[in-house]
């Protein structure tokens, strides 16, 4: 099963057919972090909205596609950095389907709302 990774699992241009570099995020009231009754989040629960909130990343920390390895997000998340080649910092996929660049020097408020769905900020993916 490891020889027949899925296209979507892989970045353009890469050799390597056995790992991703994309992670759900699951922090602490991360976008795809369970509720706490235990069920997954609906539209509703995103508070922050889907516009403000990150719930894939593409960074330099390869997995093997096959298993379910998560990233729990924190302030040194945007330092990872991305497989591709680009200025220091990450891609992130937002809960609305849109997918930005962010720079390592990014606010870390700004990060810390952004990773949260329900913290009440309102994360700013201009900065």
């Amino acid at each position: 099963v490891m020889l027949q990774m899925p296209q979507v699992f892989a970045v353009a241009g890469a050799t390597d057919t056995q790992v991703t570099p994309y992670q759900a995020v699951v922090s602490e009231g991360g976008g795809l972090t369970l509720t706490k009754d235990g069920k997954a989040p609906g539209f509703r629960d995103f508070i922050d909205g889907l516009s403000n909130t990150v719930v894939i990343v593409e960074t330099q920390r390869l997995v093997p596609w096959t298993q379910p390895v998560d990233l729990i997000a924190d302030a040194q998340t945007p330092s990872l950095g991305t497989v591709r080649e680009a200025e220091p910092g990450i891609l992130v996929g937002i809960g609305d389907g849109s997918v930005h660049f962010l720079s390592e020097k990014i606010d870390v408020h700004i990060w810390q709302g952004l990773i949260t769905r329900d913290g009440g900020e309102k994360g700013n993916l201009g900065q």
